[in-house]
Formats: C-alpha cells, structure tokens, sequence
C-alpha cells in the first residue's frame, strides 16, 4: 500500500484517492466468468475495467 499524491496527481488528474494497493500473492484458483463477477457487482455484462478501479463500498463482499 502506498499513500501518495504523485500516483493521484499524475495518473488520477488530482481525484480524491490518495492510496493505491499491490496484491503480492495473486492466487487464480477462483475460476468464475468475468460475466458473473460483473452482474454480482451490478456492472454492465461487457465491462472489462482498465486501469485502477474501486468496488463501490454497498457492493457484495462474500
């Protein structure tokens, strides 16, 4: 985890995020259909998210 206001100005356009997040140890032994993870999340079928994005804090988390 990183606080930093380079990584928001350069790259974000001065956005109110501040922190950014690395995963370490990425496990893909969750297989499921980019389809299903979208409608669990309540995001368009075909959304293929580029570039850092956050899950809105109400979405499901089991």
């Amino acid at each position: 985890m990183a606080h930093t206001e380079h990584v928001r100005d350069e790259y974000w356009g001065g956005g109110p995020a501040l922190d950014v997040y690395a995963v370490e140890s990425y496990d893909n032994s969750i297989d499921i259909d980019p389809k299903t993870v979208n409608r669990l999340l309540g995001y368009e079928e075909l959304f293929w998210p580029q570039g850092l994005w956050r899950v809105s804090d109400d979405r499901p988390t089991e």
